[in-house]
């Protein structure tokens, strides 16, 4: 699955910039490949991508050098006995791994965003990054094994599968 999206353009720091996007889903994948990048930049500008955190729980957030991970009790843990596990990865590295918190949404139970931020971005040039989640009754039974299946993909992207056709 590929989408491709172009926005509007809308005025940046006194510069008229497109922002495009490209999303791809390989079969049987946890995370979505995203690849964005911007037109009409004069001057780099820091760009991020991550997840939004609902809880301010430690253990529930990672910020490790190349992506982020959260395990999201739901809106009634309790009730449904279930956790979201979502991530944002950055194969190229990020600048930074950081929380954002955002204190105009906590009304509705955001304490912010986990992000990863890639600064001095140009004008054209791609920033790729992955995000995706899992569910503990899908596929992910824990935490632990959340981290496993996140550094197994980032693993993937290192080093391939390489195939070789042989033709008699």
């Amino acid at each position: 699955f590929t989408l491709e999206l172009v926005y509007n353009t809308e005025k940046i720091d006194g510069q008229n910039v497109t922002e495009h996007r490209i999303i791809s889903l390989d079969k049987w994948s946890f995370f979505n490949k995203m690849t964005v990048w911007y037109d009409g930049l004069k001057k780099p500008m820091d760009v991020c991508g991550g997840v939004v955190v609902h809880t301010e729980k430690a253990s529930d957030l990672k910020l490790a050098p190349n992506y982020v991970a959260y395990t999201d009790p739901t809106d009634s843990a309790e009730r449904h006995q279930f956790e979201i596990y979502v991530a944002a990865l950055f194969p190229n590295g990020a600048d930074a791994t950081q929380l954002v918190r955002d204190p105009w949404h906590k009304k509705s139970g955001i304490v912010g965003n986990a992000v990863g931020v890639k600064r001095g971005v140009k004008n054209n040039e791609p920033f790729t990054y992955y995000f995706g989640a899992s569910w503990c009754k899908s596929g992910t039974p824990n935490q632990r094994v959340w981290y496993m299946q996140i550094e197994d993909f980032m693993n993937n992207l290192k080093q391939p599968l390489q195939t070789a056709v042989t033709v008699k």
